[in-house]
């Protein structure tokens, strides 16, 4: 490169920087911008406290500064961080910090930051946005019991179907929202109600008790083992079942058990090679398997998870079963649920068809 070419950037230290043939072209903010706009932006919060909040104030800001550049730096993508110069993104921000500084609690600091994140790659003016920013100002208004609840409401409609080890998998994760669901009042859910996260389902509707869902979701799940000679007996009266019996059962010890959660997994399983030719035999060998009681279900749910025991108690109160999420409180209790178990919800979107 010739002299003439060089140029100086000591001044922009930590921008986003790209050099071609002598031309520097600067994307969006640099690091440096950033942290004078997270002071800039709370400016008159830290005219209107103590000398002594003052300095607690800029201790907040300088751990919130810290978190979030990381997490920008590992965006590597210099036009969501340019969105930082804008008004609208300032006032995000300036909630953001602020409840940031309120809160004693590390994980609400942690989820306040991600949310800020997703707030830059989101869409602007979708419904999701919008989300993100009453998230924003509710998530550090709420308890951690309040925030699992979310999670537990939110599971109550997913239904995650599949062979049966993986599923009782996501059963037992799922028992990780159910903490604190003892703890639970009707406090608790006027609360969730008045901070919009919650509604009064309309008309008298509620939901159906648990066990009832948990069967109808799983109804190849919760079943009892046969033996292998009842199994046998079966293949040896029903021949054209033996090539695809083998995809349909696993054989555990002295018995078997059913492979799949359910029939209706089962039957769009395209491993079950011919399976919809043979379902007269196929409804036969499903009835030797006897399905659960209501106490079976119960205590096969506690086995994978003690905390189980909480989610049935509470799940089936009256004022439990007529509440349901309203979108802020799905978004909320999907984050939970992805964050502690990390597996995926279905889309909002979904949740609303």
């Amino acid at each position: 490169m010739s002299e003439k070419n060089k140029q100086e950037i000591s001044e922009i230290k930590d921008s986003f920087v790209q050099q071609a043939n002598g031309d520097i072209n600067i994307y969006g903010l640099g690091y440096k911008d950033v942290k004078d706009i997270c002071h800039d932006v709370v400016r008159q919060e830290l005219s209107i406290v103590t000398k002594e909040a003052v300095d607690t104030f800029h201790r907040e800001i300088s751990l919130f500064e810290e978190q979030f550049i990381d997490r920008l730096k590992k965006l590597e993508n210099p036009q969501v961080v340019g969105k930082l110069a804008t008004p609208k993104l300032q006032f995000v921000l300036h909630d953001t910090i602020k409840e940031y500084a309120k809160t004693d609690d590390t994980n609400t600091k942690e989820e306040l930051v991600d949310l800020l994140i997703d707030r830059l790659k989101v869409e602007e003016h979708s419904t999701e946005q919008h989300l993100i920013d009453e998230c924003i100002k509710v998530i550090p208004n709420l308890s951690i019991n309040q925030t699992f609840f979310l999670g537990a409401l939110t599971l109550r409609r997913v239904i995650y179907q599949g062979i049966y080890y993986i599923v009782n998998d996501y059963l037992k994760k799922s028992a990780l929202l159910y903490k604190y669901m003892d703890n639970i009042s009707n406090l608790d859910i006027q609360y969730l109600i008045l901070k919009k996260c919650c509604t009064d389902m309309a008309w008298g509707k509620q939901y159906k008790p648990i066990l009832d869902g948990m069967r109808k979701r799983y109804d190849l799940l919760f079943r009892h083992s046969i033996t292998k000679e009842a199994y046998n007996s079966f293949m040896q009266d029903h021949p054209n079942m033996n090539n695809i019996g083998i995809y349909i059962v696993l054989w555990s010890g002295g018995g078997n058990k059913l492979l799949y959660s359910s029939k209706d997994f089962l039957m769009k399983n395209t491993q079950v090679k011919g399976l919809k030719n043979h379902i007269s035999e196929l409804e036969q060998l499903i009835n030797l398997y006897t399905p659960f009681s209501d106490d079976e279900i119960k205590q096969s749910l506690i086995s994978l998870h003690p905390d189980w025991q909480k989610a049935l108690n509470c799940y089936n109160k009256e004022v439990v079963t007529h509440i349901d999420l309203t979108p802020l409180g799905t978004y909320i209790g999907r984050r939970i649920i992805k964050k502690l178990t990390n597996y995926d919800t279905l889309s909002l979107e979904a949740f609303y068809k």
